[in-house]
């Protein structure tokens, strides 16, 4: 009878330990991959389209909230500023989205700046969650880059700087430079632009001459490299 019993027991155990049949199993999803990141400003809300979402999950809930709603959609709502990772369980997969929530009065106000001086259509502005605001774009005209400059310093916050200006910009601030510095009575000075870096050439008298020189150029261009004798 004991013997009997703990067959009896065994068997739910061994049962347990057996494969699943292959119309028993279920394929797990695969591994996320990062699909994109999402701005969105405190206190504001976004819809997302997400065609098949059947659930999500957000990282950090005190930044914000996910919720799926009808139309294969996701609503999120920015609750503070920082960033959160979110999950989308699709039907045969997962995505990750990166959500950052920014401060919108930062973001604003400098989004004015960037209109008042004409730049909006050429740069974009996003503000990480550490609050730096991120300028991205590139400059075709030296009357851009002007505008660009005397807006920067009007920015609210600090700045990450990747604007680029085009290769022809820095040849026309050269041939200004050096007319200024000819002009100037030195002729031995000249500037020379290489991969959007302006040098200074050439030889001048003394040391005196040389802060001259680099006082003309900068007033042009401030960001200026000396390689004077």
């Amino acid at each position: 009878m004991r013997s009997t019993l703990a067959a009896l027991l065994l068997l739910p155990a061994l049962a347990l330990g057996q494969p699943l049949r292959p119309e028993e199993q279920v394929d797990a999803p695969a591994a996320e991959e990062v699909v994109r990141t999402i701005e969105i400003a405190r206190g504001t809300q976004q819809l997302v389209d997400v065609a098949g979402v059947e659930r999500v999950s957000i990282g950090d809930d005190a930044v914000a909230d996910a919720r799926v709603i009808e139309g294969d959609q996701l609503l999120l709502t920015a609750l503070k500023r920082g960033s959160t990772s979110l999950i989308v369980w699709l039907p045969t997969h997962r995505e990750a989205y990166r959500v950052v929530v920014t401060d919108s009065r930062v973001v604003e106000e400098a989004r004015s700046v960037l209109e008042a001086a004409g730049l909006s259509p050429q740069l974009s502005l996003i503000e990480t969650s550490t609050g730096k605001l991120v300028l991205r774009g590139e400059l075709h005209t030296l009357a851009e880059l002007e505008r660009y400059r005397s807006a920067a310093r009007m920015l609210p916050g600090e700045v990450v700087d990747l604007v680029r200006a085009d290769t022809a910009i820095y040849r026309e601030l050269a041939a200004r430079i050096t007319e200024a510095l000819h002009a100037a009575d030195l002729p031995g000075a000249e500037a020379v632009a290489v991969h959007g870096t302006i040098f200074l050439e050439g030889s001048v008298p003394d040391e005196d001459e040389r802060e001259r020189a680099m006082k003309i150029a900068r007033a042009i261009h401030g960001d200026i490299v000396t390689r004077l004798e």
